[in-house]
């Protein structure tokens, strides 16, 4: 009677398998330069920034709050809220990060991706 597989076969194809799935996923994630990022103000796209562009920008519709922008990132410089937890979380310039001023109902976002523009909105409680 003749073995199909030796013992030391499974090893291999289990080895191989996951070389495999492991190449699949480093080729189909590789990251793309972040270039945008969104402002929301109430649920409603403000304002989309570029990132590839630096400088300091005020928002007409969002009087006392400065954004500054410069090497891929984005923070708030400046803002009238009281407790200023959004100008002290710094700067994002990651896809999926965030920065959110509940007081002046500011969520600003880099997208996880270009193909979805709006960020995973959860409500729990």
């Amino acid at each position: 009677m003749s073995v199909l597989f030796k013992p030391g076969d499974f090893f291999f194809f289990a080895l191989l398998i996951g070389v495999t799935a492991f190449s699949f996923q480093w080729l189909f994630s590789q990251d793309e330069p972040v270039t945008s990022a969104v402002l929301e103000v109430e649920g409603e796209v403000l304002y989309r920034f570029d990132l590839r562009r630096q400088g300091e920008i005020a928002i007409d519709a969002l009087p006392g709050v400065d954004f500054s922008v410069g090497q891929g990132s984005i923070r708030i410089k400046h803002n009238t809220c009281q407790r200023q937890i959004c100008v002290k979380g710094g700067a994002i310039a990651s896809p999926g990060e965030s920065i959110i001023c509940v007081p002046q109902k500011i969520l600003l976002y880099i997208p996880a991706n270009e193909r979805s523009k709006a960020p995973v909105k959860i409500i729990t409680g």
